[in-house]
């Protein structure tokens, strides 16, 4: 009845953990092959080792959206105003990429560029799905497109405060 220790030597590509007596094992981003692990029990009196080959096979990544433009997810635009969108993607796996970009869920265009000319106020989505036929990556702006301002029979002068914080400025009065 003596208590036994276990041990775990990883290899270059995959790495062997014993905790609490349970073996896991984590191979390194995208490695694919075949590693071994050395085993090791031990009590007070003798030791056991055991090798053990672990093959990994191969899997897909998904790819990735490395850059976006705009940055920002969240847009304010006047009504009749285009905006240009774009990205920049990888796929570790080297696979050819496919792009489909969808305004509020309906396909408009494919490729890594695209311009939309936002003809309607309201809320709307673009989203961009970049695919490798297996994968997927994507993204979405939310865009708040506004009617501009009118000033038809107005002789005095106007402010565009479009893109102002009211609150930030004193003395204010809106009649």
């Amino acid at each position: 009845n003596e208590e036994l220790t276990f041990n775990a030597v990883s290899s270059e590509n995959i790495l062997c953990e014993i905790t609490q007596n349970k073996l896991k094992i984590t191979p390194a981003d995208n490695f694919v092959g075949q590693e071994r692990c050395t085993l090791t029990a031990t009590d007070n009196i003798d030791s056991v080792e055991i090798n053990v080959i672990i093959t990994v096979l191969e899997v897909n990544d998904s790819p990735l959206i490395k850059s976006k433009t705009p940055n920002q997810n969240n847009l304010r635009i006047l009504k009749n105003t285009a905006v240009d969108f774009s990205v920049e993607s990888e796929d570790v796996d080297n696979l050819d990429l496919i792009y489909e970009w969808y305004v509020n869920e309906d396909l408009q265009s494919t490729g890594k560029d695209f311009s939309f000319l936002f003809t309607n106020s309201g809320l709307n989505e673009v989203t961009i799905v970049v695919s490798d036929n297996t994968g997927v990556a994507e993204n979405t702006w939310t865009i708040t497109v506004v009617e501009p301002v009118i000033k038809v029979g107005f002789d005095g002068e106007t402010t565009d405060f479009f893109n102002t914080d009211l609150n930030n400025i004193p003395n204010l009065i809106l009649e």
